[in-house]
């Protein structure tokens, strides 16, 4: 995915009201934040973060949150669980999550779903760039595309099925 898009890309689960990066390729840092396989970011303010909110159980989902002091980092950070659930109605809707500058301004992202052989979403994948370089337009047209397919077949060697749900969100 890193060789096809240019852009770096990660691996991320949900531990508590933060995601755990599991697996990271980049050639060269695209943020000001320190990132690393282990490094930990809060859940509500990134793609896989929100992504991976998104498809827990509501009260679960919810729980975490209430854990969580939700700083505003930028002015795109949505900081109230109303906010939040009505993004999280649009990922699931969707079956992945665009951020704009949420974290950090100047960089966008795109995070799509990593599911089990329950369907099940265990982690998500997501690519990052700058906002200079890529609009939300193009980051849609031109790099979701190729993010779904990978999502879609890592989620195939863990023998996800498609159509095929054997737990509830």
């Amino acid at each position: 995915l890193f060789h096809e898009t240019g852009y770096p890309t990660h691996m991320a689960v949900l531990d508590g009201p933060d995601i755990v990066y599991i697996a990271r390729r980049a050639d060269r840092s695209l943020t000001t934040i320190n990132l690393f396989v282990g490094a930990r970011l809060p859940a509500y303010c990134t793609s896989m973060g929100k992504l991976l909110l998104a498809f827990q159980p509501v009260p679960q989902m919810r729980t975490l949150l209430a854990e969580v002091n939700m700083v505003k980092h930028t002015a795109n950070t949505i900081t109230n669980i109303v906010g939040l659930e009505a993004a999280f109605e649009k990922i699931r809707r969707q079956g992945y999550c665009m951020s704009d500058q949420e974290l950090e301004m100047g960089v966008r992202s795109v995070a799509a779903p990593v599911r089990d052989s329950t369907g099940g979403v265990i982690a998500s994948v997501n690519v990052s760039t700058l906002a200079a370089r890529v609009d939300l337009k193009e980051l849609e047209s031109k790099v979701l595309p190729r993010l779904l397919e990978a999502s879609g077949q890592i989620s195939s060697a863990l023998r996800y099925v498609p159509g095929v749900r054997t737990s509830a969100v």
